[in-house]
């Protein structure tokens, strides 16, 4: 640590990372909630997506909060694992919401779900050109071929902590080359 640091302005990166996860959580929880009621509210969707394509720079403003006060976490290293500590803090509380959700609001969301899509496709006049899929969509209906509320959870969880980490690896590493840049812009070198 720093000589000019006390050990009262010092924050480890498991610090930040749990206090933005509470933040990235809180995000994604609102992204799961509006997915989950888009079948009963199509025009939720909408509000899902941008949300979805933000994440990227959401996630950048956070690191780069934490590159910009603390010093001692101006790594790749030290960006990335903020990075994968923010998003396995968020992706926990989504999932755990999630699966509540589910559980208790909606446990058929996925029968509905896919009885939706057959509806809409039939509805559309596309029968003829997905008869095959609706077939196999028919069936999982009919043998309940769906996961249930937990094993979604669990998956999301996973998938989404996997595709944070290499997110945060990639601006992990925007962070450092734009400091590079910054230094060298500066000291001419």
């Amino acid at each position: 640590m720093c000589k000019e640091m006390s050990e009262e302005t010092y924050r480890s990166v498991y610090s930040y990372g749990a206090r933005l996860g509470l933040r990235m959580g809180a995000w994604l929880c609102v992204m799961s909630a509006c997915l989950l009621l888009s079948v009963k509210l199509p025009a939720l969707i909408l509000i899902t997506v941008p949300m979805l394509l933000l994440i990227p720079f959401f996630l950048y403003r956070m690191m780069r909060g934490v590159w910009d006060v603390e010093p001692l976490h101006r790594t790749v290293s030290a960006q990335w694992l903020l990075g994968i500590l923010i998003f396995a803090g968020g992706s926990l509380i989504c999932a755990l919401f999630t699966g509540v959700e589910m559980l208790t609001l909606q446990p058929h969301f996925f029968e509905e779900y896919m009885r939706h899509i057959l509806t809409t496709l039939q509805a559309a006049g596309m029968a003829s050109a997905y008869g095959e899929q609706m077939d196999i969509l028919r069936r999982m209906l009919e043998h309940h071929i769906y996961p249930t509320p937990m094993q979604f959870a669990i998956s999301m969880l996973w998938t989404t902590t996997f595709f944070g980490s290499l997110l945060s690896l990639f601006l992990a590493i925007v962070l450092r080359q734009r400091a590079m840049r910054e230094s060298a812009r500066i000291t001419g070198f």
